[in-house]
């Protein structure tokens, strides 16, 4: 058994070689959590505490013996499903275009335990590459794998984890672009024509998400104080409408003045509202009564 140091993303990993149960070679990479520079002393001293803390035969007999035969996308699917319970209905569905996206490039042939880095590389320039996707994006993938393989190495299926080998992706600053003045006052001309008018001016005035928006309820407007209030979102994931007071970021609850111009107009909607329930009677729909945009 012998061991050597190598580097990593910056890092020392200490790499152990030795022969498995059917005598073919096998690595063990062991992080070190030292940084490259000014700790190489360190790191040949882990190294030596690593291969000293083994003999040959206990430590082949550690060595996982790697008989599953599970597909590489059925395990992402399984790891998905697993978490469904403690991620927002939002955030699941995320997850399942992401699985979507990989089991094309994949397919059901690749096996858990023959992934290596290569494979997640592979992947990674399929993105950049053929579909000119940004490292933002592409870091929503390694949301899901990372996290996957590392439980598969924590529980032996596999030898090691790819994602300690692949190098950090550099972030990109997005480029933004705002309509100016006139341009909103022609998009406004257009759309104040249209169902959506109000939702249009109070995204343009405000910035809220399109699900804060759809989120708005009358008790988060005080006519008589003059603010709205952020605190409740609305998704509309497969046809399914999701009500929720837990927003993206704690930032994300927060209260701002009620504008003059979006007042006068609210109070026209609620007028409109409720001029609609008169009319209807029994047969207005009461299910979203304390929203202000239901259609």
């Amino acid at each position: 058994m012998t061991g050597h140091l190598k580097v990593r993303n910056g890092v020392y990993y200490a790499v152990i070689n030795f022969k498995d149960r059917n005598g073919n070679y096998k690595q063990k990479w062991f992080s070190t959590g030292l940084k490259e520079r000014g700790n190489k002393k360190q790191a040949k001293e882990f190294l030596e505490e690593k291969l000293n803390s083994f003999k040959d035969d206990k430590f082949v007999e550690q060595a996982p013996v790697l008989q599953n035969n599970i597909s590489f996308m059925d395990f992402v699917r399984k790891y998905i499903e697993d978490k469904k319970t403690i991620l927002s209905p939002s955030t699941y569905a995320g997850y399942l275009h992401i699985y979507k996206t990989l089991h094309k490039f994949y397919g059901d042939n690749l096996k858990l335990k023959d992934v290596t880095y290569l494979h997640i590389l592979d992947f990674y320039n399929f993105m950049k590459n053929e579909k000119q996707v940004k490292n933002n994006s592409i870091k929503r993938y390694k949301e899901v794998l990372s996290p996957a393989l590392s439980l598969a190495y924590r529980d032996d299926l596999i030898p090691k984890n790819p994602f300690e080998f692949i190098p950090k992706l550099k972030r990109e600053k997005s480029k933004q672009e705002y309509y100016n003045k006139s341009e909103l006052e022609k998009l406004f001309e257009i759309t104040d024509k249209t169902p959506i008018g109000l939702i249009v001016r109070v995204a343009a005035f405000y910035g809220f998400r399109r699900s804060e928006i759809s989120g708005l309820r009358w008790k988060s407007i005080d006519f008589d104080n003059k603010t709205i209030t952020i605190e409740n979102k609305v998704l509309n994931i497969k046809k399914e409408i999701i009500c929720s007071e837990v927003l993206k970021t704690l930032s994300s609850n927060r209260t701002l003045p009620l504008l003059p111009e979006i007042e006068e107009l609210l109070l026209k909607r609620k007028s409109e509202v409720e001029k609609n329930r008169f009319l209807y009677g029994a047969c207005y729909n009461h299910k979203f009564d304390d929203y202000v945009f239901v259609n």
